[in-house]
C-alpha cells in the first residue's frame, strides 16, 4: 500500500467519526474479528450472529475450537505465520462449527496489525457455504447425469448443426445400430420417417430460434433395417462444445402405442355395455352426493345429469327407507364393502313412488379409506305388480275352493296331496290331515 493512498484514507477516515466507524463495522454483513494469542479479542454482531454463541464465550474460548478439526493445521500454521510476518496466502476458505452443529465455509481476507501495542491477525470473512454447496452440487449432478444418461432406457441424443455430435447406448439400441461410430456425424434428420421430416424440422428451427414448441411430440423414426418405431420425443436448446444444439430424449412407444390401441377398444366395448345397460349405474360420495350415473337411471328417475349431480340418493328416497338404508350403508357397506340385494323405493321428478332393488359396493382410495359408493339399481315396478297379482289370484283360489261343495283334491306328480278341500270330511268323513296321511 503506497504512503499517497495511506494518507488519502487516512484524512478521509478523520472525517468520519469514532462513532460512525463502530456503526459501520458493526452493520456490516462482512464478519470482521481480531485474533490475538488464539483469542478473539475483538468481533463484530456478524460473527455472534453466524456462529450462534455469545461474544462472551466467543471471546473466553480458544479460536480453534470453533475450526473444523480437518482444517485446524492449516488455519493455525498460517494464522502464526502471518504474526511473524512469513509469506503466506492472504484469501483462502475453511470450515466453521457453529454451535448448533452446523458447518458452514467461510473465506477470509487476513492480515498483520497491531492491537493494543502486540501482534495480532485481523480477518475479514464472508459466508460462501451455499457457494460451496453449490459448487459440490454441481460436480455430484453432473456426474448423477453422466451415469443416468449412459444407464437410461430412453435414448439421449445431442444434434448441433443438423448432426448427431453425442449419443448415448439407448439410442444405439433404438436405433439398431452397432456403435456410436454409426450416429456420430450423420444428420440427425435422416433417423426420422419421411411422413414426419418436415414436422420434425419445424420443432428443430424452433427451437433454435428460442420459440416455445408442445413439450414431446409423437413421430416415427427408422431403424438401420428399414423398420419404423413409434417413438415420443422432447427437445431442449443446449450448447455442445461452443455451439448451439438441441438435446433430444427419445422414447420407444410402440409397445404402449399397442396397450393404449387395445385400452381404448376395451373402453368402448364397455362404455358401450354400459350405455346400454337395462339396470340403473350410478356411483356418489360417502354423503350420498349423486357423481355420476348412466342413461338409464336418468330415465328412471326423469332427471338430467345436472339436475341428478344436484341431488343426494336421499332426496330421492321416501322418509320412510332413510333409517333402513342408513343402516346398510352403515353395518354392511362401510364394514364388509357390499350391501348385497335390498329393496325400497324412489321418487321420480314427477312425484310418483316406485320400488327398485339395489346393490352397492364401497369404493376405498389407496390407503382404505372409504371415498364413495357405486350401485346397480333395477325398476322392480312390473315385478311387483306380477307379484300382487298372483298373491290376488293364489287368495280367490283358495277361497273358491274352500267353499266349493265338491270334493277336490290336488297332488303333485307323484301323487301326493297338495290341497284337501274342507267338503272331503263331509263327503267321505276323513278330516284333511287324514286324507294327507295316506300319501299317494
Amino acid at each position: 500500500m503506497n504512503k499517497s493512498f495511506e494518507r488519502t484514507t487516512a484524512n478521509s477516515l478523520t472525517k468520519i467519526s469514532t462513532e460512525q466507524l463502530r456503526l459501520i463495522v458493526e452493520k456490516t454483513n462482512e464478519i470482521i474479528l481480531v485474533l490475538q494469542n488464539n483469542l478473539m479479542v475483538y468481533c463484530n454482531q456478524k460473527v455472534v450472529e453466524l456462529a450462534g454463541y455469545s461474544e462472551e464465550k466467543l471471546k473466553n474460548t480458544p479460536f480453534v475450537e470453533f475450526i473444523h478439526p480437518d482444517d485446524r493445521p492449516l488455519v493455525m500454521e498460517r494464522y502464526k505465520k502471518r504474526l511473524l510476518e512469513e509469506d503466506v496466502p492472504n484469501i483462502y476458505s475453511f470450515r466453521l462449527i457453529k454451535k448448533n452443529g452446523e458447518i458452514i465455509w467461510i473465506q477470509v481476507n487476513a492480515v498483520a496489525i497491531q492491537w493494543n501495542g502486540q501482534p495480532a491477525s485481523l480477518s475479514f470473512a464472508t459466508n460462501i457455504s451455499f457457494q460451496r454447496l453449490t459448487q459440490q452440487a454441481l460436480q455430484e449432478s453432473e456426474e448423477k447425469y453422466k451415469n443416468i444418461v449412459e444407464i437410461a432406457h430412453d435414448a439421449i441424443v445431442i444434434h448441433s448443426e443438423g448432426k448427431v455430435v453425442f449419443t448415448n447406448p439407448a439410442a444405439i439400441r433404438l436405433l439398431g445400430m452397432n456403435s456410436t461410430a454409426d450416429l456420430i456425424g450423420r444428420p440427425v434428420i435422416d433417423f426420422v420417417h419421411p411422413d414426419y421430416r418436415d414436422f420434425a424440422i419445424q420443432r428443430i428451427q424452433k427451437l433454435l430460434k428460442g420459440e416455445k414448441i408442445q413439450p414431446r411430440a409423437e413421430e416415427v423414426f427408422v431403424r438401420s433395417d428399414g423398420m419404423p418405431v413409434f417413438v415420443e420425443v422432447s427437445g431442449i436448446p443446449t450448447t455442445f462444445n461452443g455451439k448451439p444444439a438441441i438435446q433430444l430424449i427419445i422414447r420407444d412407444i410402440g409397445e404402449r402405442k399397442k396397450q393404449i390401441e387395445a385400452l381404448e377398444a376395451s373402453e368402448r366395448k364397455y362404455r358401450e355395455l354400459f350405455e346400454n345397460l337395462r339396470d340403473g349405474w350410478v356411483s356418489t360420495d360417502m354423503d350420498g352426493h349423486f357423481i355420476e350415473c348412466n342413461q338409464a337411471f336418468l330415465d328412471m328417475l326423469g332427471y338430467s345429469m345436472a339436475e341428478i349431480k344436484e341431488k343426494r340418493y336421499a332426496d330421492l328416497t321416501p322418509q320412510k327407507w332413510h333409517q333402513y338404508e342408513q343402516k346398510i350403508v352403515r353395518e354392511q357397506i362401510i364394514k364388509r364393502g357390499y350391501s348385497g340385494i335390498y329393496e325400497k323405493e324412489y321418487i321420480r321428478k314427477d312425484g310418483t313412488v316406485f320400488p327398485v332393488e339395489l346393490s352397492i359396493y364401497l369404493q376405498t382410495n389407496p390407503s382404505g379409506k372409504p371415498m364413495g359408493m357405486w350401485g346397480l339399481i333395477r325398476n322392480i315396478s312390473d315385478r311387483k305388480t306380477a307379484q300382487d297379482a298372483i298373491a290376488i289370484s293364489e287368495h280367490l283360489y283358495r277361497l273358491t275352493l274352500a267353499n266349493i261343495s265338491d270334493a277336490v283334491f290336488v297332488t303333485d306328480n307323484s301323487g301326493n296331496f297338495t290341497f284337501v278341500c274342507p267338503s272331503t270330511e263331509i263327503i267321505f268323513g276323513y278330516t284333511k290331515d287324514e286324507v294327507v296321511s295316506m300319501g299317494n
